[in-house]
């Protein structure tokens, strides 16, 4: 039961320029993702995730083990897999309307206008600029939408949890069915062994929000 609490999953990019060595580290996560390997390849330029370096090692490895996370900075006209749960990243809030459920990653500061003019399942964004994260959290469930929680800042030099994490501990233990956790973005500015920094950096976190109550 305790593994399926707070699933910790990636937003795409990776330093790494070996597929398997990338599709590997997102394997280590509860939720694996699509890695893009922006150092060897320009995400903004594929249209298609099949696409993506990783894409067909990746899908012989996820496709029988449950949920599994795709992304790409366009809409993606396809049939979706078993388990597949496909964002569109919209890292500067352009998306302004969507009547079809999609899931999408911000790294802006997200506004109700946006959450509401869009028919959102999975919202992925950054908790460092979340202002009263509560009632941001009670607004996304009324509404039907699985906050992926960004709870490790990717924008400051040391690798560390956002700075109102004493904020987010009670909501995200409150919420501990509902939630996942994540970087804030993707980890491509960083080394391969920062990025295994990140996801022990999440794993520890997930362990004292749970610890609680337990």
């Amino acid at each position: 039961m305790m593994d399926k609490l707070l699933p910790i999953t990636g937003i795409g990019s990776l330093p790494h320029t070996d597929i398997e060595s990338a599709v590997n580290f997102s394997l280590k996560f509860d939720i694996p993702f699509l890695p893009e390997l922006t150092k060897i390849e320009s995400s903004l330029k594929i249209h298609n995730i099949e696409d993506f370096k990783c894409f067909d090692l990746f899908i012989q490895k996820v496709k029988e083990i449950g949920p599994f996370k795709t992304q790409c900075f366009h809409d993606c006209k396809r049939e979706f897999m078993k388990g597949e749960i496909h964002f569109i990243d919209d890292p500067q809030m352009k998306i302004k309307s969507h009547t079809s459920p999609i899931a999408l990653h911000c790294c802006n500061k997200v506004t109700m206008e946006y959450i509401t003019s869009n028919n959102i399942t999975h919202l992925s964004f950054d908790a460092n600029l979340i202002e009263g994260p509560k009632e941001f959290i009670n607004e996304l469930l009324a509404r039907g939408i699985t906050p992926i929680v960004g709870v490790v800042s990717t924008h400051d030099e040391s690798i560390s949890l956002c700075h109102n994490f004493e904020y987010w501990k009670p909501v995200l233990r409150d919420n501990v069915l509902n939630c996942w956790l994540s970087p804030a973005c993707g980890l491509s500015r960083y080394t391969e062994e920062e990025a295994e920094e990140v996801l022990e950096l999440l794993q520890e976190t997930r362990r004292e929000l749970l610890r609680a109550i337990s």
